[in-house]
């Protein structure tokens, strides 16, 4: 409970959390951070930083001393400080994640119902957990005997050895010319199978590639991921095979944004107007527009959204990302520009990733869960910074690349939830047993995590998320 005149401010245990409070002054009242703890640990504040925000726990003035302290330790007390001006100051792109962050995990504990494990949609996650530990066989062999049935099920059209697929071409497309005029196919495409068991026993992106641009026949079976089959065989590949190669990357991409034409290099403005211009352009409901009339003219999160893209592009071997690639990643369903809070529906969006985090690693992770949650730590308030900075920072450049491969191509945020799942999973030996502030130096350090890329990747793809998962969550 704060009241006014108050010199110490205790939250809980005593010295758990200390404030003091000075005379007021003509701008207003002003705490400072006195004794250390979990929040302010979580920011990087020193002592002596000034508090510019907490926030909101319901009590009143008639609410029992006891109920306050319930109420307050049932979850982390979020709380944000501003620097003292004695000290070195902090770039805003490494502040406004940690602070956005809180905010985020403050509306989600607030907003949403605690988890219960006999209740979905925890219990949902769980059921799917135990089916893929139960499992016997691995599950890049459950998975590639999935495709193969899948695409053994297209069958062949009545009466005749012919292929059912060839029933949805169209007739003015040129495969349907072709087939009007000889009615002749490949072995292979008679067999689209065989084509597909042959495509994984290379497993090779680049190889699906030059296959699929190798005849029109393939083309249809192997670039036209509207069909779900196909779809699948280039996520079995990107997460069990060789992925694309560098100079393959940017196409790549251009492809999986569905941008008509190949990438070229342009010249543009400077990289903030070249953001802000293209969330403008895809902004068809006005929400940036909005936000910043709210704000004053301000977009606070520019610097941090510039920073992500001009290092997703450097990592690429290019000056700035193709201006279609952009475009694509700011729009539905990969949503860009609520990431990177470029868009009045940014907060509420962000609580349901956070939750959709919090669900699958409560299911993944009980013991770590748990922990972190009985030493007042939210696992959510990690995955909420990563995912603003797409993890960057967090892997080495050519592990985050490949991520990016799987968010852009499933068009999905769920690779980041498996990623972060993932990296507690690697951690969580380490983990168990130790206190907070411990925790936080493991978790905020990731030049000692010591995990392996490839092992990163095999815990990643064996997390268990999909889509009516994610779907039942909201």
């Amino acid at each position: 409970r704060i009241r006014r005149g108050m010199r110490d401010l205790v939250f809980g245990e005593p010295g758990s959390i200390g404030l003091d409070f000075e005379e007021p002054t003509e701008t207003g009242n002003t705490w400072r951070l006195r004794a250390t703890h979990p929040p302010a640990s979580a920011l990087k504040m020193q002592e002596g930083s000034e508090l510019v925000a907490i926030n909101r726990v319901r009590v009143t003035e008639r609410t029992p001393r006891s109920e306050v302290a319930r109420r307050i330790s049932s979850r982390p007390v979020s709380l944000t400080f501003r620097l003292p001006k004695s000290n070195k100051e902090v770039p805003n792109s490494e502040i406004f994640p940690m602070v956005v962050s809180e905010i985020v995990v403050s509306e989600l504990r607030e907003g949403l119902l605690p988890l219960k494990t006999a209740q979905p949609p925890l219990s949902t996650a769980l059921q799917k957990h135990q089916e893929v530990k139960a499992r016997k066989e691995p599950q890049h062999l459950h998975q590639a005997a999935r495709i193969l049935n899948s695409v053994q099920c297209w069958g062949t059209m009545p009466g005749s050895t012919v292929p059912a697929w060839v029933e949805d071409l169209r007739v003015d497309s040129p495969l349907g010319k072709q087939w009007a005029k000889t009615a002749s196919l490949d072995l292979f495409a008679r067999e689209p199978g065989l084509l597909f068991r042959v495509l994984m026993f290379c497993g090779e992106a680049s190889t699906l590639c030059f296959a699929g641009r190798s005849c029109s026949t393939w083309q249809k079976l192997l670039l036209d991921t509207a069909q779900r089959s196909s779809r699948q065989l280039w996520s079995w590949v990107l997460r069990h095979g060789q992925s694309i190669s560098s100079p393959q990357r940017p196409n790549f991409w251009h492809w999986c944004c569905r941008s008509g034409e190949a990438f070229l290099a342009e010249e543009a403005d400077s990289p903030e107007e070249s953001l802000l211009e293209a969330a403008a352009r895809c902004d068809a409901s006005g929400s940036l527009s909005r936000l910043s009339s709210g704000l004053g003219g301000a977009a606070p999160s520019l610097e941090v959204a510039t920073g992500s893209m001009q290092k997703l592009a450097k990592a690429l071997g290019l000056q700035r990302l193709p201006s279609k690639v952009l475009d694509g990643l700011l729009q539905d369903p990969w949503h860009c520009q609520r990431l990177w809070l470029l868009s009045d529906a940014a907060l509420p969006w962000l609580v349901m990733q956070c939750r959709y985090f919090q669900v699958v690693i409560a299911a993944h992770l009980p013991n770590l869960f748990r922990h972190m949650m009985g030493e007042g730590l939210a696992p959510e308030l990690f995955y909420c910074r990563w995912i603003q900075g797409l993890f960057q920072g967090c892997l080495s450049v050519e592990l985050q690349l490949r991520i990016m491969d799987h968010f852009i191509f499933e068009r999905s945020l769920k690779i980041f939830v498996k990623l972060a799942v993932a990296i507690f999973t690697s951690l969580e030996k380490r983990l168990i047993g130790q206190d907070i502030e411990k925790m936080m130096d493991l978790i905020f350090d990731p030049k000692v995590w010591e995990i392996d890329d490839e092992q990163l990747m095999k815990e990643t793809v064996g997390v268990k998320v999909t889509r009516s998962m994610l779907k039942e969550i909201q």
